[in-house]
């Protein structure tokens, strides 16, 4: 039999308890599920972190980078733009083997994003992302370096479980500057 007092504890406790539910659903919504647009900034900066080189990196640490870029691709990519011998339709595969060789040449390599506006599809599947993109380095052997600068659209699609995946992109050159 519950009396009075034991019945007034139960309905204290269910409430703390409902209250503490209702706020771990709230702190799990706003702080730890992502948007689409924030995945899409992540997808984005995990790209820049793989594609950068500082020197020379053990080949073990390359392969990765190297897998963890094929991750962030369709099987096929459809680049256009500037560079005629870069443009068309290309496996992932191929597009990490022409990577992987003109990244030999590069004693360092970064990329950075700017002014990034995200378009996602009204169904949530597709989505149109437009940036500024700066390339710079320093060559291997003529310790020369360069900036490139590009105006860049990216179409991605999200796969299955929610990662989003590069599955084109358009690449205009804007400036041209080389610096010894």
């Amino acid at each position: 039999m519950v009396n009075a007092v034991n019945r007034k504890k139960i309905i204290i406790l269910t409430g703390i308890a409902a209250g503490l539910l209702l706020a771990a659903a709230a702190v799990w919504y706003f702080f730890i599920c992502e948007s689409e647009e924030a995945a899409i900034r992540r997808t984005f900066s995990e790209a820049q972190a793989l594609i950068r080189k500082n020197g020379e990196k053990q080949p073990l640490a390359e392969a990765g980078d190297f897998r963890g870029l094929q991750k962030l691709a369709a099987e096929t990519v459809t680049i256009s733009g500037g560079n005629r011998y870069a443009s068309g339709e290309f496996r992932t595969e191929d597009l990490l083997r022409m990577f992987i060789q003109g990244r030999k040449f590069l004693q360092s390599l970064s990329v950075e994003i700017h002014e990034m506006e995200i378009r996602i599809a009204e169904d949530g599947q597709s989505a149109s992302v437009s940036f500024s993109l700066a390339v710079s380095g320093r060559l291997a052997r003529e310790k020369e370096s360069f900036r490139d600068f590009f105006d860049c659209r990216a179409s991605l699609t999200k796969r299955g479980h929610g990662d989003w995946i590069l599955i084109g992109v358009t690449l205009e050159p804007v400036i041209r500057r080389h610096n010894s």
